[in-house]
């Protein structure tokens, strides 16, 4: 399936959700200060961490396409895992009412058009969820692209023996990244993230296919993984 477009109900409200915890918590400002270049603001920024004293945590906000953006913050001052922080995060975002969750690891880099871009396919495409590809190496920066709805793709699941037990899947020459994905947040009310500290993010995105809901995949690199 590509670029099945509909009439748009409504602009969906978005939550940019960063997990990060004690060892890593220090990239923030690293990461709040890329998040300054992205073309559209979400409605929120999450830092969802774990490790870390409630004293220390950030508070304030951003200034992205001239909007302030508030900062939210959940944190577990004992550590938990990764799958754990998004679970938090998205509990999170639920109390603030925002429709979507783009959830983004504290070391990673994120394109300038990615929220930009997500807004655009929820609000005139049917999906539940929405993944897209990365890059990786030495950063040298992104180059802008027009949406083009040519490059969204239905995934589907490909079983292995991997610690997820698969992965997702959309076409001959997609490179998933799992865990950098954007979600309803009304698919929380009945699938969460495992408390697993390994594979977290390939078991959520296999439970959402499990569970019926629509994946999309965009055919573009929208952000630099730290691997």
């Amino acid at each position: 399936m590509q670029g099945a477009i509909i009439k748009p109900i409504k602009n969906k409200t978005i939550s940019f959700c960063i997990t990060c915890y004690d060892l890593d918590y220090h990239l923030l400002n690293n990461l709040l200060g890329a998040l300054r270049n992205q073309t559209q603001a979400p409605d929120e920024i999450i830092i969802s961490s774990s490790g870390v004293n409630n004293n220390n945590l950030y508070s304030g906000y951003v200034l992205i396409d001239n909007k302030k953006v508030p900062i939210v913050a959940t944190n577990s001052e004992e550590r938990h895992s990764e799958g754990e922080a998004r679970n938090a995060g998205a509990k999170a975002s639920q109390v603030a009412t925002k429709d979507l969750i783009m959830f983004f690891d504290v070391d990673d880099i994120p394109h300038e058009q990615r929220v930009e871009f997500a807004s655009k396919i929820f609000n005139t495409t049917e999906c539940d969820a929405l993944v897209h590809s990365y890059k990786t190496g030495q950063h040298y920066g992104f180059t802008k692209h027009a949406f083009e709805d040519s490059r969204l793709f239905e995934c589907y699941w490909k079983p292995d023996n991997g610690l997820g037990g698969g992965q997702l899947r959309a076409n001959d020459d997609c490179n998933i990244a799992h865990g950098p994905i954007t979600v309803m947040k009304n698919v929380f009310d009945s699938i969460s993230y495992s408390k697993d500290p390994r594979a977290a993010d390939c078991k959520f995105c296999g439970n959402l296919i499990l569970n019926n809901k629509k994946v999309l995949y965009y055919h573009e690199e929208l952000m630099h993984y730290n691997l």
